[in-house]
């Protein structure tokens, strides 16, 4: 059996896909390992580019895009090994990445998923872990107060701002731009649940593990480098409403219709504080002659997205 099997969903990222496969090939060190690509029906030549450059790599070509957790979940049900890493396309593994979290996770046998540290491509720290989703977090995020406060162990919740990234310590949830998951773990849980297209899904992931009795572990011993969002700005309206879909899926399925409600409040107050935030900004601009169309993109977003809560708009697919 293979020791390690990385599993990465790609979508219309190939450069960015072949700088991430390369890397794990440049930094595997004769590790036992396996990969298996899952492309989402990418129109930009990525199927052909692992063909021609990545033959040992397994690929599964989707005629369509039917989300990023049935992709990952093709992936799980073909990987052999007992050990997994769902990886995004847009990383960059660093040396020794593979092997320490490998080695973390073989050590601890309560731990059933980890996380490393992650980088943006400017070298800056990337916030990586989160407490699970709550009134307060969604409250923090929508009204600032997690910008304002990111000290606070009650307003920086959301992305744990107020955490020193160089400490090894069980946490909630980690970014599923990395994620190392035991094979025991993924086989008492199941599979990542397909309702949510995009995003939570991971959450989702981490909170099942946990009230099986598993551990969520953040360890700081070695880091990547997430380029991140290249999929989801093809089509950032939909994106952002999908991010939203997937908050309230995941509050509905744990935390009921009332919770839900309350959630909902909050987060359209949020778009609705953006949205005339931006578009004050938008008149600013024009009366002062400066560029407003990065103004207006973002007033767009938020307005559109205010439409699509009241039910008077669909995103693009």
């Amino acid at each position: 059996m293979d020791t390690l099997s990385i599993c990465i969903v790609n979508y219309n990222v190939r450069d960015l896909l072949e700088n991430c496969l390369r890397s794990i090939l440049d930094n595997v060190g004769g590790m036992d390992c396996e990969i298996i690509v899952v492309d989402n029906c990418s129109k930009d030549g990525s199927a052909e580019m692992i063909q021609k450059n990545f033959p040992h790599a397994h690929l599964i070509a989707n005629r369509e895009n039917r989300g990023y957790a049935y992709g990952v979940n093709q992936a799980l049900k073909k990987a052999e090994g007992e050990i997994l890493l769902i990886l995004n396309a847009d990383i960059k593994i660093l040396p020794q990445t593979l092997h320490r979290t490998l080695d973390f996770i073989k050590k601890r046998e309560k731990v059933g998923i980890v996380g490393c540290r992650i980088r943006n491509p400017n070298g800056t720290l990337q916030y990586s872990c989160r407490t699970f989703p709550s009134l307060i977090n969604f409250i923090s995020e929508s009204f600032f107060m997690d910008r304002i406060f990111p000290r606070s162990r009650l307003f920086g919740r959301p992305f744990m701002t107020y955490f020193d990234y160089k400490r090894t310590r069980e946490v909630d949830v980690v970014s599923g731009a990395f994620m190392m998951v035991r094979r025991e773990a993924i086989e008492q849980i199941g599979l990542m649940d397909e309702q949510f297209f995009m995003y939570a899904e991971e959450t989702d992931w981490c909170y099942r593990a946990q009230n099986a009795g598993w551990k969520v572990y953040f360890y700081p011993g070695t880091e990547i480098i997430h380029y991140g969002s290249e999929s989801t700005k093809q089509n950032s309206l939909s994106m952002f409403i999908r991010l939203h879909e997937s908050h309230h899926k995941f509050i509905r399925k744990y935390h009921g219709a009332f919770y839900l409600f309350l959630v909902k409040s909050v987060l359209i107050s949020g778009v609705v504080l953006r949205a005339a935030g931006f578009f004050i900004g938008g008149i600013l601009q024009r009366i002062h002659k400066n560029e407003t169309r990065l103004i207006g993109e973002r007033f767009s977003l938020y307005w559109n997205t205010l439409l699509w809560y009241l039910g008077l708009m669909k995103p693009a697919q």
